[in-house]
């Protein structure tokens, strides 16, 4: 085996697998959620990177977005705290450029009126280069009803290499 060939197909292979890509974002500041029932839902706007290993995400430009660098399967998980609020149901889904993803959908109720709704989902997205992913959330309150920035957040992680 010649150095080019380790250099290449082993070493590069071992430092990817030891630092694949994996992003965890977090929200810092309180956002406005869906107005009410009938208002379309919005996406997550993410200002604050804990972890972004492959710079998928950009806390300027679209920060509702993670963008893959690498393309292969991906673990997401999101979370979002919505304000105290007796009425109605809360939704989380995953869009994966722009479009809903079918099977990756929580819908939760409201919770007592003490009491902060978190809803989270977790879900394997196949992504390609260039494709990226957000979550979006929408409620039925029948009023403005506020995301709280404590508890909003997604996390990002490459699982597997995948052959489509």
């Amino acid at each position: 085996m010649t150095a080019a060939v380790y250099g290449s197909d082993v070493t590069d292979s071992v430092n990817f697998l030891s630092n694949p890509p994996f992003a965890t974002l977090t929200v810092t500041t309180p956002q406005a959620g869906p107005a009410s029932s009938g208002a379309p839902n919005v996406a997550l706007q993410f200002d604050t990177e804990v972890d972004d290993t492959y710079n998928g995400h950009s806390t300027s430009t679209n920060n509702s977005r993670y963008t893959a660098v690498v393309a292969g399967r991906y673990r997401v998980r999101a979370a979002v705290c919505w304000n105290p609020n007796v009425t109605g149901a809360r939704v989380m889904q995953l869009y994966k450029n722009g479009s809903a993803v079918a099977y990756a959908q929580v819908q939760f109720p409201a919770a007592p009126a003490t009491n902060f709704s978190i809803p989270e989902l977790n879900a394997t997205v196949y992504l390609a280069v260039g494709d990226y992913i957000e979550a979006w959330v929408g409620q039925n309150s029948g009023g403005a009803l506020a995301i709280v920035a404590a508890g909003t957040a997604m996390q990002i992680a490459w699982e597997h290499a995948a052959l489509l």
